[in-house]
């Protein structure tokens, strides 16, 4: 049973990982659409005098906001539905088990995923230049 749940831990892993990365990709296109979208109030903010620095900060934040929130919604989702449950695939039966320490490793994965889906976004809008900016519709 040891090496059997070696190997699931493995898999859960690497497709876990396989996921996070797209998931990742997913929250960097939305975001620079975000950006795209918000040209003009980013362009003003920076006429007023704010620096590249807090623009990058106000979106990262609102990138890791945005993954905080998703994956307290799928912690609370997989308790619900998975804690436990029974699971027997070729023959081992086993519970499924939500923990604290597994919730935990989610959000942080989540956080993770929001820095760095953040931070291309984050910066193009820092260097979004006012007056074309200002241009845009």
């Amino acid at each position: 049973m040891k090496r059997f749940n070696g190997i699931l831990n493995f898999v859960s892993y690497f497709i876990g990982s396989i996921m996070a990365v797209a998931a990742t990709f997913g929250a960097a296109n939305s975001l620079y659409a975000i950006v795209d979208s918000r040209r003009r109030e980013l362009a003003t903010l920076c006429a007023l005098g704010f620096t590249p620095g807090p623009l990058i900060t106000a979106i990262l934040a609102e990138s890791t906001l945005l993954a905080l929130s998703g994956a307290f919604i799928g912690v609370g989702l997989a308790w619900f539905f998975f804690n436990g449950s029974a699971a027997s695939p070729l023959g081992f039966s086993f519970q499924l088990a939500v923990t604290a320490p597994i919730a935990g490793l989610g959000l942080a994965w989540a956080f993770a995923m929001g820095i760095v889906g953040g931070v291309l976004p984050a910066v193009k809008a820092a260097r979004l230049p006012v007056t074309t900016a200002l241009r845009a519709t």
